[in-house]
């Protein structure tokens, strides 16, 4: 399996273009014969890695406040530890990540397995084998590593970088709410972070364009059945306004009916009795006249009776 291995990264690896396994700036064999995680189908398929530069990765042997190192500093680094621990995991770690920015994939991959052999939940190899395979799009196998890499690691240290690869892993297989839950998370530890902040803008159209529809169709239900409250609302009035104005108009007519009765039967109106004349309002100065008038008479006629 050794010597497979060995075999498949002289044909497909490379230095920054075209070369062979000797040319790699530093060396891991032997391989390891297996490790718990070669039934990954990305791992499974190594050998037909292409050889993908990562220029990126050369930051991790940067160091804060210091000179930036050159290329052959690192290297020789990187192979002096090598050499004092071939079996050092942090070591095999350091070479596969060197092998990844050199675009030497699949010797890249054989050191983080070699690595993985010896400590099988080491956070930050498990971590680092999953972005290869993410680079290579094998993602539900790098979506695998990453979860494992942030499970195993040692709660004294920060986990950003695993939320935030876990995020990019997620997003780019289409699970874009447990994306955003992990770039959260990866801001949350580290909020400087700008690269995380950017993945998580990504998805925001997304997840407010989601949330919209889910609230739009929140509130259409609510109207519709408000809605239907109030046409059974007025369904009811009306039904109970359309007995009162029945029970209106059969009374109506009885009354009607009755008054015609009456105004044509002749001993109904008899027993109503002949109409009330109407009253009469006296003046003031009428009072007065009639005494007048009544003395008047009364003088006349006792001048009537004198003659007489």
């Amino acid at each position: 399996a050794a010597a497979a291995a060995a075999a498949a990264s002289s044909s497909s690896a490379s230095s920054l273009g075209s070369g062979s396994a000797t040319d790699d700036p530093v060396n891991c064999r032997p391989f390891a014969n297996a490790t718990q995680y070669d039934h990954l189908r990305g791992i499974a398929a190594r050998i037909s890695l292409p050889a993908q530069a990562e220029p990126q990765v050369f930051s991790i042997f940067v160091q804060p406040g210091k000179p930036r190192p050159t290329e052959r500093d690192v290297a020789r680094a990187v192979s002096e530890r090598l050499r004092a621990s071939p079996k050092s995991a942090h070591a095999l770690n350091q070479a596969g990540n060197l092998l990844r920015y050199h675009g030497r994939t699949l010797s890249a991959v054989e050191c983080f397995r070699k690595a993985l052999s010896v400590s099988p939940n080491n956070a930050d190899v498990l971590l680092n084998l999953a972005r290869v395979l993410f680079n290579h799009r094998y993602l539900e196998d790098a979506a695998y590593l990453a979860r494992r890499s942030l499970e195993t690691q040692p709660a004294n240290r920060n986990a950003w970088l695993q939320h935030f690869t876990l995020g990019e892993i997620l997003r780019a297989a289409g699970h874009s709410a447990e994306a955003a839950h992990h770039l959260r998370q990866a801001i949350s530890l580290k909020p400087e972070f700008k690269p995380a902040q950017a993945q998580l803008r990504l998805l925001e159209p997304a997840g407010q364009s989601s949330l919209t529809v889910y609230t739009l169709t929140i509130i259409a239900f609510l109207v519709l059945c408000v809605l239907a409250g109030l046409l059974t609302t007025t369904e009811a009035n009306l039904d109970a306004y359309g007995e009162v104005m029945k029970t209106q108009r059969h009374f109506n007519r009885a009354m009607a009916m009755r008054t015609l009765r009456m105004s044509i039967n002749p001993r109904l109106a008899r027993a109503r009795g002949p109409p009330a004349p109407p009253p009469i309002v006296a003046s003031a100065g009428s009072g007065s006249a009639n005494s007048s008038g009544e003395s008047s008479v009364g003088s006349s006629n006792n001048k009537d009776g004198n003659n007489n």
